[in-house]
């Protein structure tokens, strides 16, 4: 099983359609799409979340269909191995 939780030190404030953070010592600025957004507040709610609870997290917030799921999944660990400096990841 995987988990994710979002990096400790960074501060985020939420925009149009999505997300700026900001490291804390405001060297680096990401800006997230409203997907992205929302895998961070799901990672941001406990120590660790499984990567199973974000999708359903994702699947109560967008209308998904069960045969997108799996698709929805390889989306969901793309953007957050894109963005290691934003995410931990944790492998069980």
């Amino acid at each position: 099983m995987m988990y994710i939780k979002a990096k400790k030190g960074l501060f985020s404030k939420k925009v149009n359609n999505g997300l700026v953070i900001l490291s804390q010592d405001e060297d680096k600025i990401f800006i997230l799409n409203e997907t992205a957004s929302k895998i961070w507040d799901l990672s941001c709610l406990n120590s660790k979340v499984s990567l199973d609870d974000i999708l359903s997290g994702l699947e109560k917030e967008y209308t998904i269909k069960k045969s997108d799921l799996k698709t929805y999944e390889r989306e969901c660990m793309s953007i957050v191995k894109k963005n290691s400096e934003l995410f931990d990841i944790f492998e069980n």
